[in-house]
């Protein structure tokens, strides 16, 4: 968790903070590739909702901020087509589809 608190203090971008709301959910590039994370607004218990080879990178919160949706995008083949796949995901950290 060093690591990403590191992370979090210099380098990293969030794309959402609305005022008012408990959650904020932000993309941060920690292993190589952008995962999708989400944390109190005090930035304490910090959930990483992606852990794999891909970029998650655009993402928004549904209008009653219950789930996340987000774009995984990846390579088909050697790299000649761009795949970009919409996914949802439950800020809690329980599932994604």
């Amino acid at each position: 968790m060093k690591k990403l608190t590191l992370m979090l203090t210099i380098c990293i971008v969030i794309l959402f903070a609305g005022n008012g709301y408990s959650k904020i959910a932000f993309v941060a590039n920690v292993d190589g590739n952008w995962d999708l994370f989400v944390t109190d607004n005090n930035g304490k218990n910090t959930i990483q909702l992606t852990k794999n080879e891909y970029d998650e990178k655009d993402f928004s919160w549904s209008p009653d901020r219950k789930n996340i949706v987000y774009a995984n995008m990846h390579c088909s083949g050697e790299c000649g087509r761009l795949i970009q796949e919409l996914w949802i995901a439950d800020p809690g950290g329980k599932w994604a589809r």
